[in-house]
């Protein structure tokens, strides 16, 4: 997980800057296993950053931080937006379509619960924090998962420059001879 966060908010923060936000992420982790399908992991953690953008408004700051608590990844999105009172936190989660809006800063009213469904899916749940005046906080805890022995891992940052094959199972049937599985 570790590796994935580096690459991806490496990437965002790019078009953060590009777009005129302020972003950060910061985590004191080298490597940080965690087992889940990439690209539902790539949409949880997009979909948070975009919430964000929007919140935080023209030109506002947003940032991540990934952490290691009790045996889990924990993965904050901020924003420094308007943030919700508490009793507008709960109508973040309706799982219906609000209707479309021909606002460009509003949306279904999907994303969240799509994230919260990755989230379990991968044996985690999502919280979510308001912050009146001060912006929002969402939190992904995602079960870690100790390496298994005999499997060699890899982080993104040791990767081979160039190398085309990505894998991050552990499975060795999915990887041509001489890859190294590694993790999310």
């Amino acid at each position: 997980m570790a590796g994935f966060c580096r690459e991806l908010f490496r990437d965002v923060e790019s078009v953060c800057a590009m777009s005129g936000y302020r972003f950060s992420y910061e985590t004191e982790l080298v490597t940080l296993l965690t087992v889940g399908d990439e690209a539902l992991l790539r949409r949880l953690v997009l979909s948070l950053v975009s919430n964000a953008m929007k919140a935080a408004g023209d030109g506002g700051a947003l940032g991540a931080r990934l952490a290691k608590r009790r045996g889990r990844a924990v993965l904050t999105v901020w924003d420094r937006g308007k943030g919700l009172e508490a009793e507008d936190l709960a109508r973040l989660f309706g799982g219906e379509a609000r209707g479309v809006s021909m606002d460009p800063g509003e949306g279904l009213g999907l994303g969240l619960e799509a994230v919260r469904r990755i989230a379990r899916l991968h044996g985690g749940f999502l919280m979510m924090e308001g912050r009146p005046e001060e912006g929002l906080r969402a939190v992904v805890s995602l079960p870690v998962q100790p390496p298994e022995a005999g499997v060699g891992l890899r982080s993104p940052a040791g990767s081979t420059p160039g190398a085309s094959h990505r894998c991050w199972w552990s499975s060795p049937t999915c990887c041509p001879p001489g890859c190294s599985p590694r993790r999310t």
